[in-house]
């Protein structure tokens, strides 16, 4: 894919300089951004720095640059406008059908992850065409403990596992893409021909119902994901738990 660039030497000097100049900090370039991490730096020493890079940044590397920088706890990412986990995923699912030739859909997705609110768009990709259902029954089938035949397991009783409330939001644009795909009558799946499918349209292979996606958010208390799980502790112990569960024939 075709994204401007040009801006990465000028940030990774920026980033170089903090670096420096920040005990036990670190940088990372990455295919389409660059992230700088002061995790381990000293708290109050590393927010002062981040501070400083934003202002040199903003006046500088990407005045005019078509860029998005995006602030975590203790990290500074700038990214390629554009450039976000949902339009990631869209691509590798293009580019797996588009080169594998698939024959059957994705019909069951488990999507677990810790990500800054600009990449959670992944877990709407995924969010199937349903209709909206009233906020009390789905807080009242939020509320029931996970049922362990549909492979929604309880990651303990402590509440650290506590699932989250459903997101009333559907999927946007992405959703539209599925124009091999009806749900609820009975019309089965057939692959997009390849000369008339780009690499983005990865949505087209997925076949998902309410009851076979589940979108895990960790550590987070506000989500687009349907669950929340405490921990990464958690996800341990949810894992542990598939991986123990008799397939069905």
């Amino acid at each position: 894919e075709n994204l401007h660039m040009d801006w990465v030497d000028s940030v990774k000097h920026v980033f170089e300089y903090f670096t420096e100049r920040t005990p036990r900090s670190h940088f990372e370039l990455r295919e389409a951004s660059l992230v700088w991490n002061y995790k381990y730096a000293d708290v109050e020493f590393g927010r002062l720095q981040a501070r400083d890079m934003l202002q040199h940044l903003w006046t500088g590397p990407i005045s005019n640059a078509s860029v998005d920088v995006v602030q975590g706890g203790r990290s500074v990412e700038v990214r390629a406008v554009g450039v976000t986990k949902g339009a990631a995923i869209d691509r590798i699912l293009g580019e797996i059908v588009h080169n594998k030739g698939m024959k059957a859909p994705i019909d069951y997705v488990l999507c677990i992850g810790h990500f800054l609110a600009k990449d959670e768009d992944i877990y709407t990709f995924f969010e199937p065409e349903l209709p909206s259902e009233p906020a009390a029954a789905a807080r009242a089938r939020i509320a029931n403990p996970i049922n362990t035949s549909a492979l929604k397991l309880s990651v303990g009783k402590s509440g650290s596992g506590s699932k989250a409330s459903r997101s009333k939001t559907r999927r946007p644009s992405l959703a539209s893409e599925k124009k091999a795909i009806n749900h609820g009558n009975g019309t089965s799946w057939e692959p997009i021909p390849r000369d008339k499918m780009s690499l983005h349209e990865g949505s087209s292979v997925l076949d998902l119902k309410g009851d076979n996606y589940f979108s895990c958010a960790v550590g987070r208390k506000r989500s687009n994901a349907r669950y929340l799980l405490g921990s990464s502790g958690d996800v341990v112990t949810l894992l542990k738990a598939l991986a123990g569960f008799p397939s069905s024939s």
